[in-house]
């Protein structure tokens, strides 16, 4: 449904990058630290290359309780988890 990046480092510290759309046909970047660009996932849209530097992000994803394209039941990637690690 949603997707976030969410700026860990100063833009500062690196050139380029940002999250490219094809409908702005542009870059944005998020402007400082802890800051974040929030955009609906199905707008397509790209990593811009860095040219110096590092940009260190956290990205995100939030969607539906159903998964209707796995056909898999809500709550299956914690279940399927919990299965691995033993419980949480």
């Amino acid at each position: 449904l949603l997707s976030f990046t969410i700026a860990l480092n100063d833009p500062s510290e690196y050139e380029g990058g940002g999250t490219y759309f094809r409908g702005l046909d542009r870059a944005v970047d998020a402007p400082a630290a802890g800051h974040a660009v929030l955009f609906p996932g199905k707008v397509e849209h790209g990593g811009q290359p860095i040219t110096k530097g590092t940009r260190y992000i956290i990205v995100l994803f939030m969607g539906y309780d159903a998964n209707r394209m796995s056909g898999r039941d809500a709550g299956y990637v914690r279940q399927r988890f919990e299965e691995l690690t033993g419980g949480g």
